[in-house]
């Protein structure tokens, strides 16, 4: 009997802390902030390493400037077209000039906006499923809209399940672009929903939409920045095949919050208007 009550006394925290990897992420998004140092230690410490502070801060300068010329800069200058685009009604369209998805000069049968929908199904490890979804407005004018939302699920084990709401709404720029290619970047915000609470933060987007030669489509798209008290990043890629409207891609998403990680597959199926 006094067997019996040790290993359940041991055995009682596994059961009652089962915890699951979208447990752990909410609560990456709700840990407390550590403090800074206060103003008087960052001051005594600048005090007696100016010099190497200095060296640091303009190795910082030069690298920041490298980095926004690097993935800025040199895409407008080789890549842009310089002219007037708008789309054509969809990829690689046999009646129209371009040869990938823009028009240049914008021939009678383009538009001057796009819709894009899709659906997703997303497989993680850790036993985590993902459905998503993204709807995207592009105009001809650069100015785009990119919002996407995917409820994530888990099974803990036979009795219990854990469950949120993971989101994005951006503004972009598209910096360079021409019949084949489209570069945007831009800021937003990410947001968590779950059964009790919600929390958001800010996002950075630099993404690349690619058409090489029809019927194929790449994509790859980078967002940075916090979710609640955590930093967050996400890294996802897609290659489809199009046909008119319709365009069916797989890939991968790789999210980092916090200490936390989702890695997994995509399967998806894209509407064009």
């Amino acid at each position: 009997m006094k067997s019996i009550l040790i290993c359940f006394f041991f055995c009682l925290p596994a059961f009652t802390f089962a915890e699951g990897k979208l447990d752990k992420i909410k609560k990456e998004t709700k840990k407390e902030k550590k403090d800074k140092p206060s103003k008087n230690q960052h001051h005594n410490h600048h005090h007696h390493n100016s010099s190497s502070d200095d060296v640091v801060d303009s190795f910082l300068f030069e690298l920041a400037w490298y980095t926004i010329l690097s993935i800025y800069g040199i895409p407008h200058h080789y890549i842009d077209s310089g002219e007037s685009a708008s789309f054509s009604k969809y990829p690689y369209h046999p009646d129209e000039l371009s040869q990938g998805y823009l028009t240049i000069n914008e021939p009678d049968t383009s538009t001057f906006f796009s819709l894009h929908t899709s659906l997703e199904s997303k497989f993680y490890a850790d036993n985590v499923v993902g459905y998503g979804t993204h709807l995207n407005f592009y105009s001809a004018f650069r100015i785009d809209v990119l919002t996407d939302y995917t409820y994530l699920t888990e099974n803990i084990d036979d009795d219990e399940t854990s469950s949120l709401t993971l989101g994005s709404a951006n503004l972009t720029i598209r910096f360079a672009q021409n019949e084949f290619i489209q570069m945007r970047s831009g800021l937003g915000i990410n947001f968590l929903l779950d059964k009790e609470s919600s929390t958001s933060g800010i996002n950075f987007i630099y993404a690349i939409d690619l058409y090489p030669v029809k019927p194929i489509f790449f994509s790859l798209r980078f967002d940075g920045g916090a979710l609640g008290s955590a930093g967050y990043a996400r890294l996802r890629g897609l290659i489809g095949v199009t046909y008119k409207h319709f365009e069916i891609n797989t890939g991968f998403e790789l999210i980092g919050i916090g200490d936390e990680s989702l890695n997994g597959v995509i399967l998806g199926f894209k509407i064009t208007f």
